[in-house]
């Protein structure tokens, strides 16, 4: 079974803003612990803050919509896969103007501080957790009669040994 759009995305949006959440939680706390100007961590944060919540909800929608109804782990996997080429190209596609070989390379330094800001693993345990949403109703429940047009339910008579 499909399942319908409003759920896909509502499951995407909900995988992307809470690993993106996990993420910025991780880098608050880095920045309170550490002492370190606002400035340094920002540095890191090159990747649109906007362009990637934008494509990854709308690739995890599709994927979604496209894919049947996989079990519970198998669905984060094929997911977080997913959310994690898409990270991969935004960031290449947004920094290839200062050459191709630093853009991939930048690419896969977001991959590691995507890894270590626990981006990725949040990624995938709100796919795990938002799974069950995607599960299709399968088929409508059968209509109810008032009590009143159910009819009685007929007793054999019993049969007494002669």
């Amino acid at each position: 079974m499909i399942t319908p759009w409003y759920r896909a995305a509502a499951y995407a949006a909900t995988v992307t803003l809470a690993s993106m959440a996990v993420q910025a939680t991780v880098f608050l706390l880095l920045l309170l612990l550490s002492g370190n100007p606002a400035g340094d961590m920002a540095d890191l944060l090159i990747t649109p803050v906007l362009a990637f919540p934008f494509f990854s909800i709308a690739v995890l929608t599709v994927a979604r919509m496209v894919l049947p109804a996989l079990p519970r782990w198998r669905t984060a996997a094929i997911d977080t896969t997913l959310y994690t080429l898409v990270l991969l190209f935004v960031t290449i596609g947004f920094t290839a103007s200062e050459g191709l070989a630093d853009a991939v390379d930048f690419g896969f330094v977001m991959l590691t501080v995507g890894l270590l800001s626990l981006q990725l693993p949040g990624a995938l345990a709100a796919s795990a957790l938002a799974q069950p949403r995607l599960l299709p109703v399968v088929g409508a429940s059968a209509p109810q009669l008032p009590a009143s047009q159910i009819p009685a339910p007929q007793i054999p008579a019993r049969r007494t040994p002669a």
